[in-house]
């Protein structure tokens, strides 16, 4: 039994709209292993590089958190701006991740809602 070629072209139609759906749970996940991913999985560049960027710059609060505090420890003293640098950063790193997947998988359902 043969296609019409109505038949075909709603299939053709069909095949490119699944093609362009996002899959919110995907991008959910890209965006938990790395935050901003699931942004660039749905098509926003911009906004993944943005969240990749402060992603960034919340690690190296840590990082430079830490060495205020390693250094602090070898004076025999606590770093009270180590440690306010170390917790703004891991609580930045944190609470970007969290929005990062819930922004994500809303995104990807919007694009599909456009669709």
């Amino acid at each position: 039994m043969a296609l019409t070629s109505e038949e075909k072209e709603r299939i053709l139609e069909e095949e490119r709209i699944r093609r362009f759906l996002k899959n919110p749970g995907l991008a959910g996940v890209y965006s938990f292993l790395w935050t901003g991913l699931g942004q660039i999985y749905n098509g926003e560049i911009n906004k993944g590089l943005i969240q990749m960027t402060l992603s960034a710059v919340g690690m190296i609060l840590v990082i430079l958190g830490a060495i205020f505090i390693y250094f602090g420890s070898l004076e025999a003293r606590v770093s009270i701006p180590g440690i306010i640098i170390l917790v703004v950063g891991i609580l930045g790193i944190a609470l970007l991740g969290i929005h990062s997947i819930r922004d994500a998988k809303e995104s990807a359902q919007r694009i599909n809602d456009r669709r």
